[in-house]
């Protein structure tokens, strides 16, 4: 009968398998290895030693003093690292054109260099030794010496890494240094060799040297040394592309001809040229 039924409300006890207490120790094992794996990640490795550094490779510049000018020593970490300070730094150094520092979360940095491009080099005389040195568009000296061991190479002169750049000579320097500039009465020159080298460097190439030649008030003339042949050429302290190709085409019609000719002089706007003079054994 239905009055004798009772229900006392209380579930039956469900019964933890050893497979359900296997499960579960696996997930609190994982938990916690998980959460050491994020204390160590977040936490602590980004505050130990950086594991890695990548640098861009300078001539004339070694990892020790990209490092020391970077702020960063054997102990520096992540979290220490002053990115923007380290880019400022590095800037100053006059072999630097640009720097990027991207840290790269947890324990590595990269430090990116673009190197400032040489325009022209010259030769100086260090402890015996005739040196190169090499300057940038704004005369601005950025290396001293090149992977020739200091020796003198030979013309025209190829900048380690880079084209041909031009010699310059009739440059007086006592003392060069790093970060030096050449007067500002070059400043108009370096320009247009900048202009002929970005736009057909290969009209440099055909130049063994250019030779300052001084004059008063800071004002020189030029004096141009053909690759291939014995002729000087006199300019005034302008140069252009277009005038190298007249020269150029010049000193291939001189040798066409065969003709003596000491020297072309194209200061008065007009070209004009020197006989060589014969020989009195001749």
């Amino acid at each position: 009968m239905l009055g004798d039924f009772s229900y006392t409300g209380e579930a039956p006890v469900h019964q933890i398998t050893s497979t359900e207490k296997f499960i579960r120790r696996l997930i609190l094992i994982a938990g916690g290895l998980l959460l050491t794996e994020l204390v160590w990640l977040l936490g602590i490795r980004p505050c130990l030693p950086l594991y890695r550094v990548e640098i861009t490779d300078i001539p004339g510049l070694d990892r020790e003093t990209i490092l020391a000018w970077a702020g960063v020593g054997k102990k520096s970490s992540f979290f220490s690292i002053n990115k923007e300070r380290a880019e400022l730094s590095l800037k100053a150094l006059p072999q630097i054109e640009s720097v990027l520092i991207q840290k790269v979360f947890p324990d590595r940095l990269r430090i990116i260099l673009t190197e400032r491009p040489a325009i022209a080099m010259s030769l100086v005389r260090i402890d015996g030794r005739m040196v190169p040195i090499y300057f940038d568009k704004e005369g601005v000296l950025i290396r001293i010496g090149n992977d020739t061991g200091g020796r003198a190479a030979a013309r025209p002169v190829k900048n380690p890494g880079q084209e041909t750049v031009p010699l310059i000579s009739g440059l007086v320097f006592n003392e060069p240094v790093l970060g030096m500039r050449l007067p500002a009465s070059f400043a108009s020159f370096l320009a247009d060799l900048e202009k002929i080298h970005t736009a057909t460097p290969v009209l440099l190439q055909a130049i063994s040297e250019i030779q300052i030649n001084r004059k008063a008030y800071e004002s020189f003339d030029l004096v141009l040394y053909p690759v291939h042949q014995t002729i000087r050429v006199r300019t005034g302290s302008d140069i252009n592309e277009e005038m190298l190709r007249y020269i150029i085409l010049m000193l291939d019609v001189l040798k066409t001809k065969k003709m003596n000719v000491e020297e072309i002089d194209f200061r008065a706007g007009m070209a004009s040229y020197i006989i060589k003079e014969a020989s009195s054994g001749k």
